[in-house]
């Protein structure tokens, strides 16, 4: 586009705007089938390099319902736009048996992951 100064002469600017489609990335701390029991800390990582991570959303009911997470910099961690996560459950308030507990993340443009999957066994 062109833009004039004040003196009436045009000026030729170029601007780039870069448009993010692409989701975050989430990665639970633990994998594979693990059995727990009493209160446990549920973490992770959420990446998204070109517009960072907005915010974390995990299910514990196979994604009836969603629960919003604080995302936290990780400024330890050498990748760019890398956050940290974490819910503590109370798994006493469930019954004993498997459940996929399920992680989603949205990024600053509004793009939502796909769920990040990972089958947990509550033995109290």
């Amino acid at each position: 586009w062109q833009a004039e100064d004040l003196q009436g002469d045009a000026e030729q600017v170029t601007q780039i705007i870069r448009i993010d489609a692409h989701a975050p990335v989430l990665h639970w701390d633990r994998e594979g089938e693990v059995a727990l029991a009493g209160v446990v800390v549920l973490s992770g990582l959420a990446q998204d390099p070109a517009s960072g991570v907005q915010a974390v959303a995990i299910s514990l009911d196979r994604g009836k319902n969603w629960l919003d997470l604080p995302v936290k910099a990780a400024d330890q961690v050498n990748t760019p736009r890398t956050s940290l996560w974490a819910f503590a459950w109370d798994t006493t308030r469930v019954p004993n048996g498997t459940y996929p507990l399920l992680a989603r993340g949205r990024d600053w443009a509004g793009n939502w992951s796909g769920p990040a999957v990972w089958r947990v066994r509550v033995e109290n």
